[in-house]
């Protein structure tokens, strides 16, 4: 339930504030996707990977190729070869 991540996003706890945005971010990149509006799908996992990324940087979670696959995948709908290279580049470096 993205309302319910979002809510999560205040919390006064960092990890979950972070992962809570990551998520959310996240799950409404993949609704848009299905929905059909491939830029939108881009915005919202593009700021799902940018939030997993501020969480590696302060050590508080993993980076993850599937995400960056996922965003690949939007970038080729919304028809952005470069960034699907760049995010597919991204995935393959942490396999």
């Amino acid at each position: 339930d993205v309302e319910a991540l979002e809510a999560l996003r205040s919390s006064s706890d960092p990890s979950v504030a972070e992962r809570a945005r990551a998520y959310a971010s996240l799950a409404r990149g993949i609704l848009a996707g299905a929905a059909g509006d491939a830029k939108g799908a881009v915005v919202g996992l593009r700021e799902a990977v940018a939030a997993r990324e501020a969480a590696r940087a302060a050590g508080r979670w993993a980076l993850d190729a599937a995400w960056y696959a996922r965003l690949a995948e939007a970038c080729d709908a919304a028809h952005d070869p470069e960034g699907a290279a760049q995010a597919r580049a991204r995935a393959a470096a942490l396999r």
